[in-house]
């Protein structure tokens, strides 16, 4: 069914570099599923990773894109992945994970001097993001509006890698981080702030960093961060 999927977005884009390209990640994705090879798929093979965290929030992603057909709808979270994995390279990151419009961008920081250059490469790379949201402009026909990116910051140690089981295998990112950055993301809606941060990960931003209050039951506190980028930050 990948291939059957890749086929229609080729036809799509009517591009065979795209086509090559879709066969390509779909085979790397099979490989290392160990997907219809008769090889035993083996859960528990994610990996401790230390460093920053950013969830990426496609948060008004317009709900006439899930009326469409699915292949124009695999084709706008592309483009949206796309683009906010061009920004978070830029910066050094890569993205890990994705949940449709949200996504889960990593920053490696593996010893603690390095934990303020991981926090304000994630930041840069959220500002940059945000930014660059009118070249997503072109997905919206009806009404034209730009989307709306909110990007949450945490720093720790997660498991990525393969998980589960026969019956389901994945990629993923799994631990506290995960549950921390869905409480992040609630307080930054709630407060309608365009960023966040966890303590951890704000004590290395500079400008103005406040708290959004009191944190929810079993949440972390959220502060907010600057959303504005310096004028070198989108060269």
């Amino acid at each position: 069914w990948l291939l059957e999927l890749t086929d229609a977005l080729a036809q799509i884009c009517d591009g065979q570099v795209l086509m090559e390209t879709a066969r390509s990640v779909s085979e790397v994705w099979q490989s290392q599923h160990r997907w219809g090879q008769g090889a035993e798929v083996r859960g528990g093979d994610a990996q401790p990773l230390r460093g920053v965290y950013a969830c990426l929030a496609w948060v008004n992603f317009p709900a006439s894109a899930l009326e469409e057909e699915p292949a124009r709808q695999i084709a706008r979270f592309n483009q949206w992945i796309h683009l906010a994995s061009r920004m978070v390279n830029r910066f050094e990151g890569e993205v890990l994970a994705t949940e449709g419009e949200r996504l889960i961008a990593y920053f490696a920081s593996t010893e603690r001097a390095n934990d303020r250059s991981a926090c304000v490469r994630a930041l840069d790379a959220a500002r940059s993001l945000r930014a660059a949201a009118f070249d997503l402009a072109e997905l919206y026909r009806q009404p034209p509006r730009l989307p709306d990116v909110r990007a949450v910051l945490d720093l720790g140690t997660t498991l990525y890698g393969v998980t589960g089981d026969e019956s389901r295998v994945e990629f993923t990112v799994v631990g506290a981080v995960r549950q921390r950055l869905a409480s992040l993301l609630e307080q930054c809606l709630a407060a309608d702030e365009p960023m966040a941060a966890s303590e951890a990960a704000a004590r290395y931003l500079g400008g103005v960093v406040r708290s959004l209050g009191p944190p929810p039951p079993r949440g972390c506190e959220a502060f907010a961060v600057g959303a504005d980028p310096d004028a070198d930050t989108l060269l």
